[in-house]
């Protein structure tokens, strides 16, 4: 029997609700943008535009592009770069004696509310941590969990340390913000934990954001696409490429006052595979969007010539004025970039492996 019309009742016939999704039909489209929220440093494929919106939010420009081609392809892929998660590092540290360098934890979500959006609570080498609400992690023998949104660097087991929230049990009820936590006053010998900001990717400089693409395509080597879309770059960007000191005209290209011009840059790599990077004109480095004031040791760079080139570790200074030639500049193992040499080059080293992969890149809009 129908109850279609007591009162109260309003019925609403939902039409294709348990329609299955049609597999992707078309060339597969990787779109690598910024936004605010959502996964990081992993593809997404988009099965639902609205959900993907969903997890990673209108600001930034991954949406937008991602709505501009899904007019061309069905089968689009989403990657979200320039975002680093915070890490609250020193808990359970131990001076003195019997002291213990404590671990350190990586939140999966980087957001410009991670620090107050995260609870975490500590004692005794228990720890359990929430986001909005929710248990992600706890090694606590009664309620075990990880969902996987949590890195820990270090060991937990033996440490001690300042306790972080209040109780003697692991509860939500007892656990502080992660912003709370690193506001702590510890004691000599039990220090608060320090706190690194998450970065969201917005607001990066022209510079910042093609070193979070370089990032990007190097987690990205192998993945097979058919199409490359960067919404941040474009063919003609300032570039000190096209700088001259007696031309005034060309002062836009100028990285030493133009933070959005690309620079001479020194690409180093670990024996893991990990990169570091310097503009010549400045005095610090970047890992990962971290800037550095040193090289770290074991780092090397190759010249034109593929021969390797080791880095010295120690202070990071800016490329002399008194280098001045290209062969000089080379010696030293910086070279020339562009977005669309970059882009070009992740698309042939894709090409290799399998389908062509293409990529597209748009110059900027006229200034008249």
């Amino acid at each position: 029997m129908a109850y279609n019309n007591l009162p109260g009742i309003i019925v609403n016939t939902v039409d294709g609700g348990l329609v299955s999704a049609a597999p992707p039909q078309d060339h597969s489209i990787l779109i690598i943008g910024t936004c605010d929220q959502g996964v990081i440093n992993q593809p997404y494929q988009v099965t639902n535009r609205a959900t993907a919106a969903l997890q990673f939010g209108l600001n930034g420009n991954l949406i937008r592009s991602m709505e501009e081609n899904a007019a061309n392809s069905d089968n689009i892929i989403l990657f979200r770069m320039g975002a680093q998660p915070q890490v609250l590092a020193g808990i359970g540290a131990e001076t003195g004696t019997g002291a213990t360098a404590g671990f350190s934890l990586s939140f999966g979500q980087a957001t410009s509310t991670s620090a107050t959006d995260y609870k975490v609570w500590y004692k005794a080498g228990v720890v359990a941590v929430y986001y909005d609400g929710d248990l992600e992690y706890s090694n606590d023998p009664l309620q075990t969990t990880d969902n996987g949104d949590i890195t820990i660097s270090g060991t937990i087991a033996g440490s001690a340390g300042l306790q972080l929230g209040t109780g003697t049990n692991a509860t939500f009820a007892n656990a502080i913000t992660v912003q709370a936590a690193s506001a702590l006053v510890g004691a000599p010998t039990t220090p608060a934990p320090t706190l690194t900001a998450a970065v969201t990717g917005i607001g990066l400089t022209g510079r910042q954001t093609f070193l979070a693409f370089l990032d990007a395509i190097n987690l990205l080597q192998g993945y097979q696409v058919e199409q490359l879309v960067v919404p941040a770059a474009t063919l003609d960007a300032p570039n000190v490429a096209f700088y001259s000191v007696e031309n005034q005209t060309t002062a836009v290209n100028n990285p030493a006052t133009n933070p959005d011009a690309l620079d001479w840059l020194l690409i180093a790599t670990d024996a893991y595979g990990d990169q570091t990077y310097q503009w010549a004109s400045e005095a610090y480095g970047w890992s990962q969007g971290t800037k550095l004031t040193t090289f770290a040791a074991g780092l090397t760079t190759k010249n034109v010539e593929g021969t390797p080139i080791t880095i010295a570790s120690g202070p990071i200074a800016a490329m002399p004025n008194t280098v001045t030639t290209a062969t000089a500049r080379l010696a030293l193992g910086f070279s020339e970039v562009s977005w669309g040499y970059a882009i070009a080059n992740f698309c042939a080293s894709i090409s290799t492996l399998d389908k062509t992969c293409i990529g597209i890149i748009g110059t900027s809009a006229p200034t008249s």
